[in-house]
């Protein structure tokens, strides 16, 4: 999709790439059209809003969900965000069409429990680098997942009283530092 500077927000010219099923849905519809007529002439964006609220309603989606209500523009922020899980921040940028990167992640984008779960549970794990010597290389994931609760659950049944430490911590007292202790 192209658009003359006349027809942007910044005045810049813009090429903005579509989907490929979206590309394919639209090509019967415009087949026969003049390249520089619009796609959908008329007074539509006018009434965007409206438009909006009608399909929502009639695909059983309510106008407001926790507080959050539905409008066009919450389209740019379900876009940026859907963008932002699988482009890089620049590219996520320049298709949201910001000038910044602190806009389109800071203000656009946003990020679920869930998916910063995910995100969580791809980070590498201990012993899996090219280093076998570490002593977590042979465990699987599954093992090593088994091993951490086992540790977290017996951690969290030990009985922590301030002045007991191992030999060689802190010398039983807390807050001690470089020799000194540290003031109440």
């Amino acid at each position: 999709a192209r658009l003359k500077g006349s027809q942007t927000k910044n005045g810049k010219d813009a090429a903005q790439p579509l989907p490929p099923g979206v590309v394919a849905r639209l090509r019967s519809y415009l087949a026969g059209r003049p390249a520089q007529r619009e796609v959908w002439p008329g007074t539509w964006a006018t009434r965007c809003a409206d438009m909006l609220k009608a399909d929502l309603k009639a695909a059983g989606i309510p106008l407001a969900v926790n507080d959050e209500a539905a409008l066009f523009h919450s389209l740019r922020h379900t876009y940026t965000s859907l963008l932002a899980r699988f482009a890089p921040v620049k590219v996520t940028q320049e298709l949201s069409r910001h000038a910044t990167p602190t806009l389109t992640i800071g203000t656009y984008s946003h990020a679920s429990l869930a998916e910063k779960a995910v995100a969580v549970a791809a980070l590498p794990l201990p012993g899996k680098s090219r280093c076998s010597t570490s002593p977590f290389a042979s465990f699987t994931r599954p093992e090593l997942e088994s091993i951490a609760e086992a540790l977290l659950m017996s951690a969290l049944t030990l009985p922590l009283t301030l002045n007991s430490h191992p030999a060689g911590d802190c010398g039983g007292r807390v807050g001690r530092k470089r020799g000194r202790a540290a003031s109440a």
